[in-house]
């Protein structure tokens, strides 16, 4: 994103209107990952996806049917569907083998979002493999779920994700490392500020704002001055009691990621063409 040479950034940029400021979050469920559609060239049906009215009365049987469909929507629609049934094997192993396994990237992130209400160890193998995947938004929906699922025992698997070639994916894990142990979660922040893209280095000063730290506060300050991005400064500077900054009781520690708009395409870097978090939602 480039500086506005004619005054401060937008307001409507504010890291208070990004997807993802809002109200507390226990864990990562509320930072949904999607890909963005193009009105006008979206298949219509892309949009009921997750409408899971058509299946309401669906069997087991019928879901895992479903999974085999040739329709991709159909497939998305039966993981959804079979998540929201008791957490047998019958139900479980078809969703693990569909985040695995589907031909369509968009069906496995479906697929890999809908164990996290199946947290048993064939749903966490599943999800660990799936944090590897080749699409993008497979792995960062990975991310999510593993920390909904087993924030702590997927440690390892998470932090490696620190490093992934995609900032959505980084964002995610370096969220999911600070809400597991905040306090020492300093270091990781603090390199998000370093990171090349705008987003992640957004979410970095605003996770350091809540963290009563000398090293934070002297790294959100040279950001508030020398970051190239007018948001990322703005974010740092409201991290450090700048103007804009809420009362306190505000945001402070937030965790970006919750009460998203899904109606518009929020700011943010543009990765090879793909915001890093789209919308709308499916």
């Amino acid at each position: 994103m480039s500086d506005d040479p004619e005054g401060p950034p937008d307001a409507e940029l504010a890291p208070t209107r990004s997807p993802g400021f809002g109200a507390d979050a226990v864990d990562l469920s509320e930072i949904e990952v999607s890909r963005e559609v193009t009105l006008g060239t979206a298949d219509p049906a892309a949009f009921t996806a997750t409408d899971t009215e058509p299946v309401a009365g669906a069997t087991v049987a019928e879901l895992r049917a479903a999974l085999r469909s040739a329709d991709r929507i159909e497939r998305r629609r039966a993981a959804v569907a079979l998540s929201k049934h008791p957490p047998t094997d019958e139900a479980v192993e078809p969703i693990a083998t569909a985040a695995l396994e589907d031909p369509d990237a968009e069906v496995r992130q479906f697929a890999v979002e809908a164990l996290a209400t199946h947290a048993d160890e064939t749903a966490l193998t599943a999800v660990e493999a799936a944090a590897s995947d080749e699409d993008p938004w497979v792995r960062a929906e990975a991310v999510v779920t593993l920390d909904a699922i087993d924030r702590d025992g997927a440690r390892d698997v998470i932090e490696a994700k620190l490093d992934d070639d995609h900032p959505a994916v980084r964002r995610n894990a370096m969220i999911s490392v600070y809400r597991a142990r905040p306090e020492d979660a300093i270091d990781t922040l603090l390199s998000g500020l370093d990171d090349p893209a705008e987003r992640v280095r957004e979410y970095a000063a605003e996770l350091l704002g809540g963290l009563d730290d000398d090293r934070a506060r002297r790294a959100l300050a040279t950001v508030a001055a020398e970051d190239e991005s007018a948001l990322v400064r703005a974010t740092a500077d409201r991290a450090l009691g700048g103007a804009g900054t809420p009362a306190p009781g505000g945001h402070g520690g937030r965790s970006p990621g919750t009460n998203r708009d899904r109606t518009s395409v929020p700011p943010g870097d543009d990765v090879d063409g793909d915001d890093l978090n789209r919308s709308p939602d499916l």
